[in-house]
């Protein structure tokens, strides 16, 4: 079976490039309104309670040592 490479469907019209240069421009961090950093992005019910009580959500530049 062959695999090819295709360019990736733009979430909800979202654009890397566009949304990179905005935010470049403006000299701001992207914000993604249609996945906010709160836990009901990461799911409901059981799945909440399996999570460590004090969970933050960090950019991935951001490390614990500091």
């Amino acid at each position: 079976m062959a695999y090819y490479f295709q360019k990736p469907n733009k979430l909800l019209h979202q654009n890397y490039e566009t949304l990179l240069e905005a935010c470049l421009k403006n000299k701001c961090l992207f914000k993604d309104e249609n996945f906010p950093a709160d836990l009901h992005s990461i799911g409901m019910g059981s799945l909440l309670q399996k999570l460590p009580p004090k969970l933050q959500w960090k950019r991935p530049h951001v490390s614990d040592v500091q």
